[in-house]
């Protein structure tokens, strides 16, 4: 850090790569704004730091006291995101002197730390900036009684001042700084920092030191002479505006259903006098909407970002949009108070959905023919008045649509259909009902509601009843059978012994005696079978006679009125009747009232003189015998009759 003219000077250079890639690029070495050299990095790794050695050779260089300075990226190959750290300045100087010479003094300031606040200064904000003030002896003897004189610039206030490296402060009243340095042997030198702060009230140029206002001077030990120097550079800064503003925030639409995502188009301005980078949030309410980066809006200037706003899952209701610029405060400001844009807006975030909660059908079971009630319950899950048709069907046959007029929100209302199964066949249905999908309408999977219960037709049932009157009996047995409809009965009557269907009697009425009956069951029946007696008439005739009809067995109804004609033979008469044994007469013809099984038989005489001793015995059966016979049964006759005369008597 002291070297004579001609020395060689090793200067240690670290870089690092701060951000994601790896980086080609040169760095640069000075002393004060002279080149010393510059070498290249290659591929320096992401995160990563490395060390380089550069060599300065001070032979022809100005005994002086020299700043060393590096660059990064000094060629500005690549496009950084921070430019302001690509400078390192060394607060540690180097001093060049020659010994051939005699002492003489060197004296300047430097900027060298920001003790607090911005840099360059903002205005309206205060910034503490520290001085360094150097004295040094580049000459070849010491110098001796050194005294610095300072005088605050009046831009700035005066703040602090720290222990120099030797000597010391005499009392002074600020703006004024009385340094007693004392000697400096050659190439030695001397430190002294003070703080001052300023806060600029507009933009522009400020002197945080005047060249002119420090001066050093002391005796050279060699020759006696008063030795002396004054600042070479004023120390200055620019005061900047720094200020960037929302200006608006305009929502693509300020009603929107829940689901929808709202373009904010927010309006950005930089009021101040340098290019800004800093982030902007956008807000619903005090909620976080997203963060977007702007990138070097340069001033007085304006840009417009895009907030894409998913309202997935925000509740229905008014939100106040609102967007902030520097949201992270990354920027120290003029003016904070118009970071937050404070024009007015408001998007409303409505539902528009439509629910089917049940369908309940009742009853679950019918006989074809009757009426089904299918309650369906609609509920109106959204925040807005709906009109919608309501759609009900049984499998896929439609049933009816109804309308539902202005269904307020959260409310709900009952729809009842009325199905009637007379033209729909048996079987197992499912009842199902659908909304009409309303406007913007987001979540549609409700809409529709399928049964999981079955509802069941059956064909109707009817009774038939057979009755049957005592002594009766019918196929099949009497008793109550269940048909179902369009069912084709067919009931047979069959007979016991004695017996006869004589005609059926259906609900009352006559219905004939055709055997079987075939009936169709569309309603309850009541049938019955009439039966009648049957009886039977037997027609005999003794020997030798005829009957007309021929004799035999005859099978008639009760009542029956039955006419019996006995037509005799030749050489036979018909004498009489006799019924169950009776004699009934001889009348021709003869009606018989038929109430059981009787014989009738028909008794002949014979009507022709005796031809070889025939004869025609009492009971109308013709005998054969000889006239012996004859003349004996005679006489015996004739006998029994004059017993019976004697008797009387």
């Amino acid at each position: 850090t002291s070297v004579v003219q001609g020395a060689v000077v090793d200067i240690n250079v670290t870089v690092v790569n701060l951000g994601d890639f790896a980086e080609t690029f040169n760095v640069t070495c000075y002393y004060n704004t002279n080149l010393i050299d510059y070498q290249t990095i290659t591929n320096l790794a992401q995160k990563t730091s490395t060390n380089m050695s550069f060599t300065w050779n001070t032979t022809g260089v100005e005994p002086n006291t020299y700043y060393i300075r590096a660059m990064a990226d000094s060629s500005n190959t690549i496009t950084e995101n921070d430019e302001n750290n690509n400078n390192c300045t060394s607060f540690q100087v180097v001093t060049v002197y020659s010994p051939g010479q005699m002492g003489k003094l060197f004296v300047d300031k430097v900027k060298t730390a920001v003790i607090s606040g911005e840099d360059p200064p903002v205005v309206g904000l205060p910034t503490v900036y520290e001085l360094t003030i150097i004295v040094t002896n580049i000459g070849g003897s010491n110098v001796s009684n050194i005294q610095v004189n300072e005088t605050v610039s009046s831009d700035v206030t005066f703040t602090s001042v720290g222990t120099p490296s030797q000597g010391f402060l005499s009392a002074f009243p600020p703006p004024k700084i009385l340094w007693n340095v004392g000697a400096l042997t050659a190439g030695a030198n001397a430190t002294l920092t003070f703080r001052v702060r300023t806060t600029p009230t507009s933009p522009g140029l400020l002197y945080l030191n005047h060249k002119e206002d420090i001066t050093a001077s002391g005796k050279d030990t060699l020759t006696g002479n008063t030795v002396s120097d004054s600042g070479d550079t004023d120390i200055t800064v620019i005061a900047i505006i720094r200020d960037v503003a929302a200006i608006s925030q305009v929502p693509s639409s300020t009603i929107v259903c829940q689901g929808d995502t709202v373009a904010i188009d927010v309006t950005l301005k930089n009021l101040g006098n340098v290019s800004e980078t800093f982030d902007v949030a956008c807000y619903y309410d005090d909620n976080p909407i997203g963060v977007l980066r702007v990138y070097n809006l340069i001033a007085d200037s304006q840009t417009i970002i895009s907030f894409a706003w998913d309202t997935t899952g925000i509740s229905p209701e008014t939100y106040s949009i609102k967007a902030e610029a520097d949201s992270t405060d990354e920027i120290a400001e003029s003016n904070e108070t118009n970071n937050i844009c404070t024009f007015p807006s408001a998007v409303e975030i409505v539902i528009h959905d439509i629910a089917i909660l049940s369908q309940i059908p009742s009853p679950v079971a019918v006989v074809q023919g009757e009426i089904v009630t299918i309650e369906v319950i609609v509920r109106n899950e959204g925040t807005e008045p709906e009109t919608f048709n309501v759609t009900c069907y049984y499998n896929e046959t439609l049933l009816e649509t109804k309308e539902v007029t202005n269904l307020q929100p959260n409310t709900t209302t009952t729809l009842n259909f009325l199905w009637n199964t007379t033209d729909d066949p048996a079987g197992i249905y499912f009842i199902n009902t659908a909304a009409s999908t309303v406007p913007n309408e987001k979540d549609t999977s409700d809409n529709a509601c399928e049964s999981t219960t079955s509802l069941t037709v059956t064909l109707p049932q009817y009774t038939l009843t057979i009755i049957t009157t005592i002594g009766g009996t019918t196929d099949p047995s009497p008793g109550t059978y269940t048909y179902t409809a369009g069912t084709n009965v067919q009931v047979t009557a069959i007979p016991d012994t004695g017996y006869k269907l004589d005609h059926w009697v259906l609900d009352s009425s006559p219905a004939g005696s055709v055997n079987p009956t075939s009936l169709t069951m569309d309603r309850d029946l009541n049938l019955e079978a009439v039966f009648a007696e049957t009886h039977t008439l037997i027609i005999t005739v003794s020997e030798g006679g005829t009957t007309n009809p021929s004799p035999g067995t005859y099978i008639y109804e009760t009542p029956t009125n039955v006419i019996v004609q006995a037509i005799p033979f030749t050489n036979y008469r018909f004498d009489h009747w006799e019924f169950d044994g009776e004699n009934i007469g001889s009348e021709t013809p003869v009606t018989v009232y038929v109430g059981s099984t009787h014989p009738l038989k028909a008794v002949f005489e014979y009507s022709a003189p005796p031809v070889g001793g025939y004869s025609v015995s009492l009971t109308g059966q013709i005998t054969k015998a000889p006239l012996i016979c004859y003349t004996m049964l005679l006489a015996i006759f004739s006998a029994i009759i004059s017993l019976v005369k004697r008797k009387r008597k």
